[in-house]
């Protein structure tokens, strides 16, 4: 029946059945039979297609209204195929998948903002085949050589896709380009001109591994990623000195000499296979966050790090005795990886770090934790309960501790009053509100209040044991012995 309803009918259709503020986009096939079917409006609020439209009519306000409300629906929308020579007007964003027909001008419509092959797509991108409008295209799986005018000249994202590794000869992407993410097959070396003057992103794809001469990227570049394979030495002046954010691939470890690393540069991660020294003011002190990949584990030495550094993350490997001095003194998070196992003595942290997380292998109870640190994340095996009473977490507010801490018989008699909120992994959250109630929620945020005074925290004890081996907490009651 819907089948045979010319399109203004099914667009009334559609328009009686969903609310206005739901965005339109249409997702095209094509068959033997030269025919697209609109298979659902894409919106967060719509969940499944059925052929059945009929038993939607129902629905059509209780749609409307919890759509502008912004609350979830779980409503159907139906699937339809015509015959048409054209997109209709009114789509932001198209999505072709599977679609194999040339595509002509004006096939697709003025006022189409976006445009992605999800799939593959057996032909070539004709000049002026796209809209002025276009503001994004998405490549997907086409391998077919662009040429100059086959995107338009409005167009700032672009993303070539998986398999496109055709050269690209300058003027084919538009000046307008702001961001760029290239094949994850591109090979070819980059030469003066290629890319957009104005390129402000760039992520190169997987096999990319070329030498990067000066020139090669724009002087407007803020955000670079290169791939996993990428692995050449960095020349001196080869980044662009607008950078502020650099992510190596897996395979990088290259050292990093003096002067290479703009002085723009505040976010520095390296890939998996990283494990080279850091040589004294190779990273520069405008870098004020540093990721480390899975297995370094070099020394960490005084210097190394840049002195305005406040967000530093190990990797998985790092097991490195921590010599004082060597972490910056503006550093304010610290998370160390799984293999750590390190004592930690006085003077090894910095005075204003505020927040530390541990690995799962830390289980060293030698430690100072400096005045500052008000959030401690301690490892899965950890089980020294007797630091909390020696004055190590007194200043702590947030503690996360290991489920066999959670089975001490008087854990929370031994916890310091500075700790406000002390939470078990996956499991519970304790929140002292006051002098007499605490708060028990687990990761669904079920849970009650247990009600305590002052020599009978051991009836907390017993609360917080019952709850975690006998999951779930009973909802919204008021827990007491």
């Amino acid at each position: 029946m819907f089948d045979q309803l010319p399109y203004t009918v099914l667009r009334y259709i559609l328009e009686e059945l969903l609310p206005s503020n739901v965005d339109r986009d249409l997702y095209c096939t094509h068959d033997t039979t030269t025919s697209f079917k609109l298979m659902s409006f894409k919106d967060s609020v719509l969940r499944t297609i059925t052929k059945n439209i009929d038993a939607r009519r129902q629905y059509r306000h209780e749609v409307a209204a919890a759509a502008a409300a912004g609350a979830p629906i779980d409503i159907q929308t139906f699937r339809v195929t015509w015959r048409i020579d054209k997109i209709p007007s009114g789509f932001s964003k198209v999505d072709f998948y599977l679609f194999t027909r040339p595509i002509e001008a004006g096939f697709v419509p003025e006022g189409v903002k976006c445009v992605e092959f999800i799939s593959s797509f057996s032909q070539s991108l004709l000049p002026r085949a796209l809209p002025q409008s276009l503001v994004e295209l998405r490549l997907g799986s086409s391998q077919h050589p662009l040429s100059i005018g086959s995107i338009p000249d409005n167009v700032e994202t672009i993303d070539l896709g998986l398999r496109y590794e055709e050269p690209i000869l300058p003027g084919i992407l538009p000046a307008s380009c702001r961001r760029l993410t290239l094949s994850q097959v591109y090979e070819t070396p980059l030469q003066v001109g290629t890319l957009p003057p104005l390129l402000e992103e760039l992520v190169f794809g997987y096999m990319y591994n070329q030498p990067l001469l000066p020139g090669h990227l724009p002087l407007t570049l803020k955000r670079l990623v290169f791939g996993s394979n990428f692995d050449q030495p960095l020349q001196n002046g080869s980044l662009p000195p607008l950078l502020r954010q650099l992510k190596f691939g897996h395979c990088y470890n290259q050292p990093i000499p003096n002067n290479v690393l703009p002085s723009s540069l505040s976010k520095l991660t390296f890939g998996n296979n990283y494990n080279t020294s850091l040589v004294f003011g190779s990273i520069p002190s405008s870098v004020h966050t540093i990721k480390f990949g899975w297995n370094y584990n070099m020394p960490l030495e005084v210097g190394s790090l840049p002195s305005l550094l406040t967000r530093l993350k190990m990797g998985r490997l790092f097991d490195q005795p921590l010599i004082p001095y060597a972490i910056p003194c503006s550093l304010r998070e610290l998370r160390f990886g799984h293999k750590f196992n390190q004592p930690i003595p006085v003077g090894s942290l910095p005075g204003g770090v505020h927040t530390i997380t541990f690995g799962d292998g830390f289980k060293c109870p030698d430690m100072y934790l400096p005045p500052s640190v008000h959030t401690v994340h301690l490892s899965y095996y950890f089980d020294h309960p007797h630091l909390l009473t020696n004055g190590i977490f007194d200043h702590v507010k947030r503690l996360l501790l290991s489920r066999a801490m959670a089975q001490h018989p008087k854990l929370f008699s031994l916890l310091p009053t500075s700790i406000v909120t002390l939470s078990f992994k996956e499991t519970l959250h304790i929140r002292r509100l006051d002098d007499t109630h605490v708060l028990l929620l687990d990761d669904s945020l079920q849970g009650g209040l247990v009600k305590h005074s002052t020599g009978r925290a051991h009836l907390v004890d017993k609360v917080i044991k019952r709850l975690i081996n006998h999951p779930p907490i009973p909802k919204g009651k008021v827990l007491e012995e």
